[in-house]
């Protein structure tokens, strides 16, 4: 387990920083070859271009990465990307035996289906983390033989374009609470900084094989305190006007209304806001609330948007739903 890392980070626009997170407390710890790039994670830089990230054991002072269309010809040249296109690329000083890969966003008003696939409150998993075990007081295990939602998102998940996370990631915040409930092995406080750390880049780990291919649009999730109160919990719409942080609600929703008016439509059709929130679905209770599953949109066209909740265990579709609006964006009208 890592307890320490440098982050490099670079991009295919040959853009890059390095910033010292936590020093490795043993040497052991540190790989002979310490500039090797792990946990490799992408992220769209517009529709013509991409951001690469990776982690090292020690800092990097100019971080780039080679990239191209042909995987056996791969340069530094800093251009631009070329939208919807599959590029290979390799960052600094990797061992691996091949590229990578990666394609670019769709160009801004194309008309063309895709997908994306959207995770929330996804934590780690495996003995450290989600498993077929839970500690005292802890529900909701992994059945023997299911898949988990990574597995899903690998196998069920491949076609779609980019994964998006809007808030909760991890869970490494959780180790004193799962070492009280034996889940974890007890130690003390002045080593909690250590768990964490090894817990987190645990995480990064093992959704390399998904982030290194595919763009990782990570949003992240402030708690505004007790005043903040969704309508279906206790004290209802009453509480979302109590607290402190009461007249922040106004400011955001007023900013989220001139924010969508300013969309053009007949370019980007669609706009999909995330709320931490669960999804509607038909069957009564959340399908969240009894499996672990992930979500999968079909952008179809203008005025089709599908919606389907996967269960990960097998890969069922457990609900489904297509929303139509009826309107013309720029001669794309459909039924």
């Amino acid at each position: 387990m890592k307890h320490g890392f440098i982050r490099s980070v670079g991009s295919v626009q040959i853009r890059g920083r390095n910033r010292f997170i936590l020093p490795v407390k043993r040497s052991s710890d540190i790989p002979k070859d310490d500039t090797c790039p792990m946990q490799l994670r992408l992220a769209y830089a517009g529709h013509d271009g991409m951001v690469v990230s990776w982690n090292t054991y020690s800092q990097l002072s100019h971080p780039s990465v080679r990239y191209g269309k042909d995987p056996h010809h791969l340069d530094k040249v800093a251009r631009t990307l070329e939208p919807n296109t599959v590029y290979h690329y390799l960052p600094l000083d990797s061992n691996v035996t091949g590229p990578y890969s990666f394609k670019t966003s769709r160009h801004k008003g194309d008309h063309t289906p895709y997908s994306m696939a959207v995770v929330v409150d996804l934590g780690l998993i495996g003995a450290d983390g989600l498993s077929t075990t839970v500690g005292n007081g802890a529900a909701n295990p992994l059945k023997p033989g299911d898949n988990n939602t990574l597995q899903s998102l690998m196998s069920q998940g491949a076609d779609t374009d980019f994964l998006w996370h809007p808030g909760d990631l991890a869970y490494a915040d959780y180790w004193l609470k799962e070492e009280i409930q034996g889940y974890l092995p007890n130690t003390t406080l002045e080593e909690g900084a250590q768990v964490y750390e090894s817990l987190l880049n645990q995480y990064y780990d093992e959704m390399t094989p998904i982030t290194a291919f595919k763009p990782y649009m990570l949003d992240t999730e402030t708690d505004l305190g007790h005043g903040y109160i969704a309508p279906d919990e206790p004290n209802g719409t009453a509480g979302e006007d109590a607290g402190p942080f009461s007249h922040l609600k106004n400011a955001q929703t007023d900013w989220l209304a001139k924010d969508l008016a300013a969309v053009d439509r007949k370019k980007t059709p669609w706009v999909v806001v995330a709320g931490h929130r669960p999804w509607y679905i038909s069957i009564g209770t959340s399908a969240a609330d009894i499996c672990y599953g992930w979500s999968r949109l079909t952008f179809h066209n203008c005025s089709h948007l599908t919606h389907e909740f996967v269960g990960s265990a097998n890969g069922t579709v457990l609900d489904t739903a297509t929303l139509f609006k009826d309107r013309d964006c720029g001669g794309h009208k459909s039924h």
